[in-house]
């Protein structure tokens, strides 16, 4: 941070997808499949046949950044930074009729 001298303060680092949208279409496809494995068994259970789907909700997560918690540049420039993981989940509820 030579550029802003003592005036200039790193604060944190936080890590973030570029493009999540294929892991959640991904997450998407497979919250739609177990909730509709549930939903056959349902009617398998009462001895109906799974119609038309109704309704559906979802609720799309990814972490936030990750905020670094160093008070001064010197613990900062000490602290190494290294690759790390995300994840993106995807809670789907379908409701079905039933036939």
């Amino acid at each position: 941070m030579d550029a802003g001298g003592d005036a200039a303060r790193l604060r944190g680092v936080s890590y973030a997808l570029e493009d999540d949208a294929g892991l959640e279409a991904e997450a998407r496809a497979e919250a739609l499949a177990v909730a509709r494995q549930k939903a056959e068994q349902y009617a398998e259970l009462t001895g109906r046949e799974l119609g038309e789907v109704v309704e559906i909700r979802e609720q799309v997560s990814s972490p936030g950044p990750m905020p670094f918690a160093g008070a001064d540049a010197a613990v900062a420039e000490a602290v190494p930074l290294a690759p790390g993981s995300s994840t993106v989940a995807v809670t789907a509820q379908v409701r079905w009729s039933l036939r």
